[in-house]
């Protein structure tokens, strides 16, 4: 395969370089390197040695002198050799967790930069650069013992530089040596659908063509619940997924403290990420965050449902008392500790967090989508508050790699001005307004989604319902978007939240027959526990069981404490939806979770959790259940025309390098050769 870098400068992709350095990390999965730029312009050689010494040695295999400079030395670095040489640190074993395709050689999400262009030579003395490129067994990138800068490389499972969609006149593509349903076919696409399904090598060489290599095509993978906007701007936060414990905690954000301002917006400090259960089960608190500084700081739970905060922020709080679904948690002596659950920190500290500047937003925004692309997804259901659809997804519609349906979520009533914002712009396949969600419950990590019966380790507390559902307002909420004409969605993690959703069901039907209308189509969000009863209420076509399978990775290795046997079958129950003739349209609530469907169907039909074991209780389906839940569903879910790979369809496809259907999903998972969206060609990892 042919290794191609794209080089970016690292105020323009975000804060990678700011997590901490991996101890360990997947061959073959990406990994952002950061350096200083040099300075040296041309993109000699010399240029090269001077920001990684010993780059041009034989061991590195080093490209000749104009071919690159300071990024060829990267692309060395990360590719030829240099990644590998001694005194780089110890040698990296697998990640238990991995996100990318595990092979070694695996080059696919690496884009490429031409030689001589301006990625080439972009930067100053002293700036900060990162590259994406292929991790290699035995690197560790630290910095040289003798202090010399040399690449640091951070393990950081996706990558947000991949290539710009097509010009928007360039929707004619043929897609040569591909299978549907076995057979080798061609397919021709103009103006953003598909015009002809020919035998293989019956395709004429003139325009486009996009060599499939026999790989395998089927629709565009569609995320039907993710959170775009909010995706992106993590990428400026400090990553504290799989932390170890409080040392490498604190020294995460220590390190990030350095590089900011004392005074300011900018100065605020914020992580997001942290699990406690990555680290043994102990919750974090205030103390944690000394080491900080007198700065603001803010770390987001895993599930966004949850926020630690330090005394500066606690401060800033007064003596505000938690709103209604929410709580500010307290130490024996009636302090509060830092961490706010649910409402208490949406209401309370979200408002006061500074919001990155608008540019800032759009620009990590656009990565995000070509980091979908990636992963062979076209289309995304998108939780977006008004502000962000208008500040940023409106304004950025044309340089978006994947189709967004957004779901509007601000949901506090009245909700007549945030929707009539939105019911105002301009509504097409590159974005446009679908329906409005409600949140009844918060997460079964944080002990919070509510349930029927008590928590197993946790005798007396069943969770909580919130917003809306605690208030009694979620009938009117759902009365009013479905008598306007859009698609409720409700998040719904515990049984007892999911039955009070299903209520809501019956609710919008009998509203919507009594005005003439149609049965929306409803998303139930999560769905992480249904009581068995509830199951075949699931049936009426217009529901949708929105799930998300990789949140099972985590909540599968505590489900015996937080569920208890007796609740197994209940926990993530695919096999029980589908077989109620319920419809499974899944998605991944990124940036909660890992958006790369490939996992997510892993997650489906094996049944593992995130340390690989099978997680008790009868609920896989089979891969074909699993691939229409990411493709056919969802885009009912969202109101978009069905795609089948036939003639007439959308031009919203995917090719990966193998049949899913025939894969052993405990061992092998396919890769994604190539994404086509609307006709455009929005990734291809050259074969």
């Amino acid at each position: 395969m042919r290794n191609r870098i794209r080089g970016r400068d690292h105020t323009q992709v975000g804060g990678f370089g700011n997590t901490s350095p991996p101890t360990s990390a997947t061959p073959g999965s990406l990994v952002a390197v950061e350096t200083v730029h040099p300075g040296v312009e041309g993109g000699t050689e010399a240029g090269a040695a001077a920001a990684f010494p010993g780059a041009g040695g034989p061991a590195c295999g080093t490209p000749g002198a104009a071919d690159g400079g300071v990024f060829a030395a990267v692309v060395a670095a990360g590719v030829a050799g240099l990644v590998d040489a001694g005194g780089f640190g110890p040698p990296a074993a697998p990640s238990p967790h991995p996100v990318m395709d595990p092979s070694p050689s695996d080059t696919r999400m690496v884009t490429r930069v031409e030689k001589g262009s301006p990625e080439m030579s972009r930067g100053e003395p002293g700036r900060r650069v990162v590259m994406f490129v292929p991790f290699r067994a035995g690197g560790g990138c630290e910095r040289g013992a003798d202090g010399t800068v040399r690449p640091r490389a951070y393990d950081t499972g996706m990558n947000f530089d991949a290539p710009r969609p097509s010009d928007p006149s360039d929707t004619n593509v043929r897609l040569r040596d591909v299978l549907v349903d076995g057979r080798k076919v061609d397919i021709r696409c103009e103006d953003g659908r598909i015009t002809a399904i020919e035998l293989g090598g019956s395709a004429d060489a003139t325009g486009a063509i996009l060599e499939g290599g026999g790989g395998t095509v089927l629709p565009g993978f569609v995320d039907a619940h993710l959170h775009l906007v909010l995706a992106a701007t993590t990428l400026e936060q400090v990553d504290l997924s799989r932390c170890t414990g409080r040392t490498d905690f604190e020294r995460r954000l220590t390190a990030r403290a350095t590089t900011l301002p004392s005074h300011g917006p900018d100065a605020w400090l914020l992580g997001h990420g942290w699990l406690e259960t990555d680290w043994g089960g102990e919750l974090p608190d205030r103390s944690w965050l000394e080491a900080c500084g007198d700065r603001p700081v803010v770390c987001f739970k895993h599930d966004h449902h949850a926020v630690l905060v330090n005394d500066v922020v606690l401060a800033m709080l007064g003596d505000a008392e938690p709103p209604p679904g929410g709580t500010i948690v307290k130490n024996a002596d009636g302090r509060p500790n830092g961490l706010l659950l649910e409402s208490a920190a949406w209401e309370l500290v979200n408002p006061i967090v500074p919001k990155p500047s608008v540019e800032t937003r759009r620009r990590t925004t656009i990565a995000a989508s070509r980091h979908l692309a990636t992963l062979g997804i076209t289309q995304v259901g998108s939780m977006t508050y008004a502000e962000d659809v208008i500040d940023v997804l409106d304004a950025i519609r044309d340089e978006l790699a994947v189709g967004v349906a957004v779901t509007m979520l601000d949901r506090t009533l009245p909700i007549d001005e945030p929707l009539g914002r939105l019911e105002a712009l301009e509504r097409d396949d590159r974005v446009r307004l679908v329906g409005c969600k409600a949140f009844l419950d918060g997460t079964l990590g944080s002990r919070t989604a509510a349930m029927l019966a008590d928590y197993a380790d946790r005798p007396g507390e069943r969770g909580m319902l919130v917003e809306l559902a605690e208030r009694g307002e979620l009938l009117d909420w759902i009365e009013f978007v479905v008598e306007r004409g859009w698609r409720p969605s409700m998040h719904a993690i515990g049984d007892a939240a999911a039955r009070l959703a299903l209520d809501a069901c019956d609710h919008a039907e009998r509203i919507a027959r009594e005005a003439g209308l149609e049965p929306p189509e409803i998303r139930v969000e999560h769905c992480q526990t249904v009581d068995p009863a509830d199951i075949p209420r699931f049936s009426p076509p217009n529901r949708h069981a929105s799930m998300q399978p990789t949140h099972m990775l985590d909540d599968g290795i505590t489900v015996e404490a937080s569920l208890g046997p007796d609740r197994f079958d209940a926990f993530f129950p695919f096999r029980a939806i589908r077989d109620a003739s319920g419809t499974l349209s899944f998605g991944s609530d990124w940036p909660i979770e890992n958006p790369d469907p490939i996992e997510g169907i892993r997650v489906a039909v094996t049944g593992r959790d995130r340390n690989g074991r099978v997680v008790p209780g009868d609920r896989t389906v089979d891969v074909a259940t699993a691939i229409e839940a990411y493709t056919t569903n969802p885009r009912r879910a969202l109101g978009l025309p069905s795609v089948a790979v036939r003639v007439g369809d959308p031009a919203d496809l995917v090719i990966l390098d193998r049949d899913p259907h025939t894969v052993d999903w405990t061992s092998e998972r396919p890769a994604v050769r190539a994404t086509v969206h609307g006709g455009h060609v929005t990734h291809h990892a050259r074969i």
